[in-house]
Order: C-alpha cells, then sequence, then structure tokens
C-alpha cells in the first residue's frame, strides 16, 4: 500500500471514529439528535491540522526543485 492511500485511510478511519464516539458522548451528555455537531467538529480538527501539512508538502517541493536545477548546472 502506497503512503497517499495510507494517509487516506488512516483519515477516513479516525474521522469515523472521532464523529461516532463524538455523537455517542453528546448523546450521553444531552445533546440528542445534535449528534452531528460532534462530526462537523472532528471535520475541522482535520481541516485545520491538514493546512499544516500543505504548506510542508509545498515546501518540500520547493526544496526539490531547487536541488534538481542544481543538480543540472
Amino acid at each position: 500500500m502506497n503512503p497517499k492511500t495510507q494517509v487516506t485511510v488512516l483519515v477516513s478511519v479516525g474521522v469515523a471514529i472521532v464523529a461516532s464516539s463524538g455523537s455517542a458522548i453528546s448523546r450521553s451528555a444531552g445533546f440528542g439528535d445534535s449528534g452531528w455537531l460532534m462530526g462537523a467538529f472532528a471535520f475541522g480538527i482535520l481541516l485545520m491540522s491538514h493546512a499544516p501539512v500543505l504548506m510542508l508538502q509545498h515546501q518540500v517541493r520547493e526544496l526539490q526543485r531547487k536541488l534538481a536545477t542544481e543538480g543540472r548546472a
């Protein structure tokens, strides 16, 4: 399994676990049918945590590009 597929699977499983456990927690806390808010919260956390990863990927690509052009000179 390649790394991109592994990341996708892990993120999907993580979101499912957080959403389902968050829904159970919200029901036990008395929020009733508002459990979908916990899923939205989990999705928000996912988006917030992914932004620095995207920036790091961009920086690595930029460094690789610079190294490749210096190697040709």
